[in-house]
Formats: C-alpha cells, structure tokens, sequence
C-alpha cells in the first residue's frame, strides 16, 4: 500500500512514534536497572546477615585472603590499620588456602579467643594476635547497613538522573559513575562471604573513577568540545585496562593490592579533577545558573561530609562514644546534590532549595555545636555532681533544649538571610504600598508607570519594557516606557507560549532546558536578545496572557533571585487586574466619546434634516399656492373654455340658419334681376315664369325655415 503525506504529517507522525519507542526503551532499561540494583541490594543483604552473632577474627579477609581496609572503631583491628592489604597465610601456625578455611578456623575457637595470624605483604612476613569477636547487629548496622544503603542511593540518583535527562553529557557520566559507585557499594557487602560478586565487585571499582573524570569533563561546563569523543574515551580505556588486569590478577594477591592502591589513587585523582573544575567554574563563569548549581553542589558536599565531621568531634569530646560510621549514611548527599543541580533548570527553584539547604545545614550545624558544647561542659563540670545523675535531669535537658529550640531557629533564619539572600527591599510592604497606589487610579499611564517606577525601586533593573496586548490584536506591543520603535511580540512568538505553558517567571536559563531540541533553544534565546530580556513575568487575568513585563539586567550585575521572582509575580499578578480595570475604563470612556459623538452628530444630522424639512414645507407651502392658483386658472379656463363652446355653439346655431338664409335671399335675389331681365324677352316662355316663380317660391319657404331655427 501506498502512503501519501500532506505537509509533512508523515514525518511528524514518524518522529512521535520514533520518540514513544525511545520513551519505552528507556522505560524498560531503567525499570530494569532498578530491579537489578534492588535484586542486588537484597541478596547481598540476606546473604551479609548471616554474620550477625557469629565469631569472626575482628577483620575480614576477600576470597583472595587479602584483609579488607574496613573496621569499627571498637574493634581491635582498628589500632592496626597497618595489617589492611596483607595476605593472611596461616592463623596460629595452620596454612589457610581459602577465606573460608579461615573463617572456619576461627569459629572453631570460643569467642575473645586471642589468635595469631601470619600475614605476607611484598614477601615479607609479619604476625599479629587480635582476639576474635561476635559480628553483632549493631555491628551489622554499622557496616553493611551503611553500605547497602550508599550503594542502592547511588544507583538509584544514577538510573533516576539518566532517565530524567537522558540527552544531557552530565546525567550519562552520572549514570556511569552512580551506577559504578552503587554497585561497588553494593557488592563490598558480598566482599568477605560468600564472593558471588566479587569480580563486579573490582569491575565496578575500576569504572567508578572513570565516571568521575567523565563528569568532570562536562559538567558544571562541556569541555574539549573540540576532541570530546577523544577526551571521553581516556578515562574509558583506563578503566578498561583496570578492569581486566582486576580479573586476570584477582586471586594473586600481591598483583591484586597493587591494582587497587592504583585504583583507589585513580579515585582521588578523578575527584580532584572533578572538585577542581567545579571550583574553577564558579569562578570563571559568567552563567548565574551554573554558579546556582555549584553552589547546590557545594551544600551536597556540606551536607555529605559536615555531619561525619561533627561525628568525629562529638566521638573525641565524649572520649570515643560515638561510633563515627553513622557519616555513611549522609554520603549519599554529594551525589544527590550533583544530580539535582544535573536536572533541573529552574534557577528560582534551585534558589529556594539553596536557601532551605543552608538554613536547615546551619541549624543543623549550630544545635550540633551548641548540644556538644554544653555536653563536654557537663562531661567536665557536673561529672561528679548529683544532678547530673538524678532521673529528672535529662527530662529538665529535654524541656530547656525544646524552649530554646524555636527562638534559635526564629534567629538563625533571619541571620541566614541577612547574611546570605539580603533583600534591598521589604517585598510585604512594598506590595502594600504598591497595592493600594495602584486601586487609587483608573488611568492607564498612571498604572504603567507605577509598576515600572516599583520595580526600578525594588529590583534594580532599567531596561525591558511592559507589553500588553490590545483587543482585536494578533502580537504584543510595548506600551511602556514609550519608544519610536515599539517592539512588539505576535502571539504565537515562542516565548509567548513559553511563559503561557510555564504560567509563572520565565528566564533566560528556561531556555537552556535540554527538553527543548538545541534549534528551539538558540531562536528562544535571541528572542530574548531580541527585547533585551533576562526575565518574563506573565501578566495574567483569569488564565488569560494580557501581557507581559520583560526585565533586563539587574543594576547589580546579579541574577534574580527566587524571592526577586515571587515578588515580581505577585506584583505582576496585582497589576494585571488594575491594567485589566485601566483598559475596560478606557474602554468605556472611547465608548462614550464615540457616543457623545455619534450623539453630536445625530443631533447635527438631524437639525440639518429640521431645516431642510422647514424648507421642503415652505417649498411645499408655495407649491401647494402655485397649485391652488394654478387651479383656479385653469377652473376659469375651464369656464372661459365653456363659455365660449358655449357661445360658439350658439353663434353656429344662429349662423347656419341665418347664412343659409342669407344664400337663400342671395338666390331669391338673383331670380327677382334675373326674372325683371327676362320681362318682355320674347324667349322667355310661360314655363320659364312659372319655373321661376317656384323655385323663389322654394327658397321663401327654406328661408322662413332656417329663420324659425334661428329664432
């Protein structure tokens, strides 16, 4: 079957379909990692209990009889570091070829039992005698516990920062490093019984440093762009090389201490390299989100390693009576602060979990400090005293610490943000202020200037502008401050659509989200560029976008900060209701302009129409006269007409009888001269008098008709 595509849609349609398979792919793999990290975490964890109430020498020892770099401090073992890294050969004189025969050996003998082990180390030998011990709960807690616990939060921050941002450089290397980290963690539980994972083990070892330097090569910043794939696969080959000289040599002991020493250098150098160029970047960059991120990094590693250092200064005040491997437990903090700064880009976001962090980590700090002082004033004070041993004093401790608890946190918070996020400005008052000054005007300009002159005062910042849309229109113009060139923002401009789907402060680093393909990333950013804009705050009104304030540079050369940004939007989202009401009363006041206008102008046309309807009725009136005069003309020609029809018909009535007499006399008299003629003419005959005499005869009678009807 043929498919035919309209506009491209079958290309769309691919890449969606393209972009759900990746989705699930990466579905699958992650939920598969997770299961494997959880899987693992539980075998080693039901396989490490077993220890728990059994002897063992004081120290563990790998399948390859090496003694692991691992104690407690109440063990003996921990007075003789020098021992980690020696092969044990025989345990009061018996060889031992296995870990297991050592184990056995030392079960063999009743607990507090004092043996004497012979240890080889570059071929020369040495003997120890350290008393075997029962591997207690505690002791299980203290150890295994702490290290299931790193090795499940490493691989879980690595899978989670891979799956979240799976196009970025940095959560790739995170995802190598954590996952190297959390398996090495994992697996260093199997390490002394039964060594199922012990091969992963060393493998994960030698990846972790290479994760590192990967990280280090592009994060907080991408570097050597120009020989990336190069720079990236050192670090690969070395780990490689590691790894299989690890599993070639990982039962000779001598090769093997050799191995990790190089491992455990390439470690510390790869995390030099990775803290240096945090260090270096936070003091090179021009990015205010990558010193956010730094800084987030930095209370990672606060958090990740203050607390094992009060650990150690509360365990030499009270004289070793605090076990210091409860620091395990916060190491997961380094790498959870690294993979946060990794994945989000919300530099208000981050601001604000910047800020909890260094309150909460002062606190922590300062109630730590505070606690171990007045405990070592006790310890040397009152150590003899009766109050301190009397039942009633730890609950007068109690009561004094919790009263004393809420005033302290109340100062420290204040302090913390004096000293770290000062404000120029009381954003509560100045909202009030601002408030009511803007509910005191209905004009526009008036609102406009108000918020520009607010921020200018609050925030520092002089360049940008407020745009608004206008009714009936398809872009955004800047209405304030006023310019020749007016920028103007059609609706469906990108950054529009940005702040729309966002719905609060939209940055310049919202652009940089590795979420948007890097096309959409550069035209967002010269979008910005293009207004000369660090900060878009929506105005809106009732979900809808009447306009927005863009904001450049702050006067202080700094970025915004996140109580800059809920400031701003909360002064945006007053104004938009006080330019809302500004707008309907323009509205209105054009309406009834237009309205006395159209009223004037009615009021014209129709005094225009009056007087020329006066006209036409005085036109009419005088028609109407004409018509009457006219009438009566035309009555009396009538009149006249008949009369003389009248008199016409009469002067015929009487003519035509008298013009026929008048001819019939005419002939009479004719007859009469012709008869007188003919008197004594001898032609004339009797006949002829008497034909003459009747035709006079004749016309006598016609003439005395016609004269009847004349009369």
């Amino acid at each position: 079957m043929r498919q035919f595509c309209l506009g491209g849609s079958c290309h769309s349609e691919a890449a969606g379909v393209r972009t759900t398979a990746q989705r699930s792919w990466r579905k699958g793999c992650a939920a598969a990692l997770v299961l494997a990290a959880l899987g693992l975490t539980l075998t080693c964890g039901v396989t490490s209990s077993g220890w728990i109430d059994t002897p063992f020498p004081g120290f563990f020892v790998m399948a390859n009889r090496v003694v692991a770099s691992v104690n407690l401090p109440h063990w003996p073992v921990a007075h003789h570091s020098d021992i980690y890294q020696h092969v044990v050969v025989a345990v009061n004189d018996q060889p031992v070829a296995t870990s297991a025969e050592l184990y056995a050996f030392v079960r063999s003998f009743p607990p507090d039992s004092a043996l004497t082990y012979t240890l080889e180390k570059d071929g020369q030998i040495s003997r120890i005698t350290l008393p075997s011990l029962i591997f207690t709960v505690e002791d299980y807690f203290f150890l295994f516990a702490t290290y299931l616990f790193t090795g499940l939060a490493l691989s879980l921050i690595g899978i989670s920062v891979w799956f979240l941002k799976p196009a970025n450089p940095a959560s790739r290397a995170l995802f190598i490093g954590g996952l190297a980290g959390g398996f090495f963690a994992l697996t260093g539980v199997d390490l002394y019984f039964p060594h199922w994972f012990f091969r992963l083990h060393v493998l994960s070892e030698a990846f972790f440093p290479a994760g590192l330097v990967h990280l280090a090569l592009v994060f907080p910043v991408e570097r050597l762009s120009r020989y990336h794939p190069l720079s990236l696969s050192v670090p690969y080959l070395v780990a490689l090389a590691l790894g299989a000289a690890y599993e070639f040599f990982l039962y000779q002991p001598a090769a093997y201490s050799f191995i990790h020493s190089f491992c455990m250098v390439y470690a510390g150098i790869a995390g030099l390299i990775l803290l240096s160029g945090i260090i270096w970047d936070y003091h090179t960059t021009t990015s205010h989100l990558i010193r956010q991120r730094i800084r987030i990094i930095l209370l990672g590693f606060l958090g990740g390693y203050a607390f094992p250092a009060a650990l150690m200064l509360s365990s030499g005040v009270t004289e070793g009576g605090w076990a210091i491997n409860y620091a395990a437990f916060t190491a997961f903090l380094f790498p959870l602060s690294l993979g946060y700064a990794v994945v989000k880009h919300d530099l208000f976001e981050i601001d604000i979990l910047l800020r909890r962090g260094i309150y909460y980590l002062t606190l922590t700090a300062l109630l730590s400090l505070t606690y171990f002082a007045f405990l070592a004033l006790l310890t040397f004070t009152l150590r003899s005293s009766e109050v301190a041993h009397s039942p009633l004093f730890p609950l007068l401790f109690t009561l004094v610490a919790v009263l004393l608890l809420n005033p302290l946190k109340d100062h420290l918070q204040r302090g913390v943000d004096r000293v770290f996020f000062r404000l120029r400005y009381n954003p509560k008052k100045v909202l009030e202020v601002t408030s009511a000054s803007l509910a005191s005007t209905l004009q526009l300009d008036e609102i406009l200037s108000l918020i520009w002159r607010t921020i200018n005062e609050t925030v520092g910042v002089k360049q940008g502008g407020i745009f608004l849309l206008p009714s009936n229109a398809r872009q955004y113009a800047q209405v304030y401050p006023k310019t020749r060139n007016a920028l103007h923002l059609p609706i469906e401009h990108p950054l529009i659509q940005g702040v729309q789907q966002k719905g609060r402060v939209f940055s310049l680093y919202d652009v940089a989200d590795e979420a948007f393909p890097p096309e959409v990333q550069e035209r967002d950013r010269k979008g910005l560029e293009h207004i000369g804009a660090q900060l878009l705050v929506p105005l809106t009104l009732k979900g809808d976008l009447i306009g927005l304030i863009a904001l450049g540079n702050k006067e202080s050369g700094t970025f915004f900060s996140a109580d800059d940004s809920d400031f701003l939007y909360t002064l945006a989202n007053q104004s938009a209701l006080s330019i809302a009401n500004a707008l309907a009363y323009q509205e209105i006041q054009e309406l009834n302009a237009g309205l006395e206008k159209k009223v004037e102008e009615r009021t014209q046309a129709l005094a225009h129409a009056n007087s020329e309807l006066h006209a036409s009725l005085g036109q009419l009136e005088q028609t109407y006269r004409d018509l009457q005069h006219s009438h009566e003309h035309l009555l009396r020609a009538e009149k006249m007409a008949a009369l003389g029809r009248l008199t016409a018909g009469i002067a015929h009535e009487i003519n035509t009888p008298l013009g026929a007499s008048l001819t019939s006399l005419k002939l009479m008299q004719d007859l009469v001269q012709e008869y007188s003629t003919s008197i004594g003419d001898s032609e004339v005959e009797e006949r002829d008098h008497q034909e003459i005499a009747a035709q006079m005869d004749k016309l006598v009678r016609a003439t005395q008709q016609w004269m009847e009807k004349a009369a």
